[in-house]
Parts: C-alpha cells; structure tokens; sequence
C-alpha cells in the first residue's frame, strides 16, 4: 500500500505558486530567477516557465529576472499567492551601439576567456557556498503503428527519474563540488533493454571547463570558450541591451567550416565592460557520441545547452547559477533501438546558507545516492520542486509501480 506524500494534519508551508511569461506573446518563460526582495532566497521557473518559492509571509515582494528581458518588481498577496503571473517586457536590443565600440565580437569572448581564467586562478575569492537543486529524465519515444516517433511527452515512456539537493559551491568557470543533502530516484522495470545514466548529473555541473581539460584532438566536442577561439569559431554581435544596469553584448557564434570536431553553436551574452559572462547557449551535434557511459550504441546525437549566471556584489563577479542539459540520441542494444530524450536542470535556490558543509567528487550518481541519508518528510509539500504535468505524471506512474522507492514509506513507517 502507498502512503501520501502529506500525512493528515500536517502543516502546509506558506508558498507562491506562479508563471513566467513573456509580456508581449504570452510564451513562458524557462529558467527565470525568481527571489524574495531583499533576501538571498529563490528559485528558477521550470521549463514551462512555472514556480514555487516558501515564504514566511504574506504579501512579499518577489524580484523576476532573466536574460533579456526587464526586471520585475511584484507584489504578491495571500489572496492571489496560489496563481501568480509575471508578465516580463522584453529589453530593446540595439545593434548599431554594439559596432559602434570599434571591439570585434571575438575580442569580447577573448577577454571573456581570460577574465574567467582569471579569476579561476583566485579560487578562494571567487568562489560561493551555496545550495542547489538538480532533476534528471530519461524517456524513450513510442512508434505509432505506422512506424513513425512521436514526440509528445504524453507518448513519452520514462525509464528514469532523479531529484536531487545538493551542497555546492558555485564560481564564474562553474560548479566546484557536491555533496548530497537529500536525493531519490526511480527507475523503471520495463521487458525489454533499461537505459540508466550513471553520471550524468557530474556532465551537466562541470560541462564548463575553462580552459578546457583536454587538448583538440582529444576532445569530443568543442565550446567556444577555447584557447584557440578565433581559429575554432566565428563570431558575429547580433545586439546589445541593458540588463539591471550593466551593458550587455549579444554575440552568435558558430564553429568554422573546416573543424572536423563537433562542435556547439548558439549564443553568448557577455558584459561590455567587465567582460563577466551571463549567458550561454548552445546546441552541438554529431552522428556519433559524445558520451561513453551507457552500455550500447548511441547515434544522431544532439545536445542543447543553456547556463545562467548571476552577478552576486560580494564576488564582484558573475557566477554559474543555472544550467539545463537537454540530449536527444538513439540508442541500441543487441536487436532495441529507440530514440532517447535525457534532460536535466541545475539551478541555485539558496545564494547564502547558513550552514557549513564541505564537498566530495561524485563519479558515479547513483552510489552516491544510496549513500546519502533519507528524510521522507524533508520531500513532503517541498516548496523547490516546481514540476509540470508532465513530471507529476511521471512520479505518480513510478509511485504506482513501486519503482520510487525512496519516495514512499513503508507502511508501519510513518512519522
């Protein structure tokens, strides 16, 4: 027997459930920052631009930020605290003052690379203790009787869910070390061949390494952030905008004709005076692999990339604050082969804890987890996890099966 998530005559939290959306077209808006004004306490939307935020009371000023579009200030009441709407006006980009500084766009990402190196190299200085929360998918496409994919999420059969709360600390070149505070997972007992990513969590926290690890022709893909920068890509500044008073330059990129590597095209938004980064987007493809950790073949890969980073004024300096991973590839094993989608999402919810905590280097996702120690009440009514339809429907479908095992007491169990 399955025993709620909330045990009758338990206190609910005081939270904010709400939107995103863009003003003009009504389009939700993924992976915004949304903060108590005045507190280091927040959250990001999920990709349907929807939130939680805990609160210890009503009316509270929420401050909405992100890339591109102007700050919000709202007011949020006890009244209306259960269906909040941002509405965010989009910043006017304006190219000609971008050209106008007589800098090319690739000596903007140049200085962008040696201001991270930089401050990579004062580690102590630029580095920040905080809390952060990770979600990991993995599902498979179903084929219709007339043997084509669909792509609709509700078609989408889940191999693999994982939530995770971590103690990390955060800097400009990215995240610097986990440990686990509370994590579950679930995995599905399906008939046939189950795919499960063993760290794949480590890929999305450390995806930024600058410089990069490993040489060219060992790499197997390339980011823009390279020491060869100008002879890899091509760079073209496509915009600049004010974001919370600070110029920011909007760069596209895309890799050369001649580089044989996969390598990421997309965007990069970097600070025309202090060269700090604040965004990065990218997709890269290949007909191949870029990871070897799943037993089987993987083929026809794409992998799209999007990281926030947030100025914090004690630092002087821009950090890594968010980072989403979406990888789409088909995979097969002996006569199975389907086409796989593994997303995850990375992002901070508390930028100043009160606790102290180290860090250990995890290799391997789940032996971590089964290691850490787990409080059932801790995910009770949890005012982080913000999750769409999609993802609700996934938990209770794992619930159903039993396969989320560290989701649901025992019976005779409960607190």
């Amino acid at each position: 027997m399955l025993l709620p998530l909330a045990t009758r005559g338990q206190a609910q939290p005081l939270q904010i459930e709400g939107r995103v959306v863009d003003a003009s077209t009504g389009a939700s808006l993924p992976s915004t920052n949304i903060s108590i004004g005045g507190t280091s306490r927040g959250t990001a939307a999920n990709e349907n631009g929807e939130f939680v935020l805990a609160v210890d009371s009503l009316p509270v000023r929420l401050t909405v930020s992100h890339i591109g579009y102007e700050r919000v200030t709202q007011e949020v009441t006890e009244a209306a605290a259960n269906a909040v709407e941002v509405q965010m006006e989009p910043t006017t980009i304006a190219l000609g003052e971008a050209v106008a500084t007589g800098r090319t766009a690739a000596s903007y990402v140049q200085n962008a690379l040696e201001r991270v190196e930089h401050l990579s190299e004062a580690r102590t200085r630029y580095i920040k203790g905080v809390k952060g929360f990770y979600r990991q998918k993995t599902g498979f496409y179903q084929e219709t009787q007339e043997g084509q994919v669909t792509r609709a999420d509700s078609d989408t059969v889940y191999t693999e869910y994982m939530e995770v709360f971590y103690n990390t600390f955060t800097s400009p070149s990215g995240i610097q070390g986990v440990s686990i505070d509370q994590a579950r997972y679930a995995q599905s007992e399906g008939p046939n061949y189950r795919l499960k990513w063993e760290d794949f969590s480590v890929m999305t926290r450390e995806w930024l390494q600058v410089p990069p690890s490993l040489p060219l022709e060992e790499t197997y893909m390339v980011q823009p952030f390279h020491p060869d920068v100008e002879t890899l890509f091509s760079f073209e500044i496509v915009g600049r905008l004010t974001q919370e008073g600070r110029d920011i330059v909007k760069i596209a990129y895309e890799p050369r004709s001649d580089l044989d590597t996969p390598a990421f095209a997309g965007m990069l938004f970097i600070d025309a005076d202090t060269y700090d980064l604040y965004r990065y987007e990218g997709v890269v493809q290949s007909s191949g692999s870029f990871f070897w950790n799943v037993g089987g073949d993987m083929e026809n890969t794409t992998l799209r990339v999007a990281a926030v980073f947030r100025r914090l004024d004690d630092l002087s300096a821009t950090v890594l604050d968010q980072v989403r991973f979406d990888l789409s590839y088909e995979h097969a094993v002996a006569e199975y082969r389907r086409r796989y989608n593994t997303s995850s999402t990375f992002f901070v919810y508390d930028h100043n804890p009160t606790d102290t905590f180290g860090t250990s280097d995890i290799e391997n996702d789940y032996a971590a987890i089964d290691e850490a120690e787990y409080d059932p009440a801790f995910w009770r009514n949890n005012p982080v996890l913000a999750r769409t339809p999609t993802d609700e429907s996934v938990i209770q479908s794992f619930e159903q099966t039993g396969a989320f095992g560290r989701l649901v007491e025992e019976p005779g169990n409960s607190e």
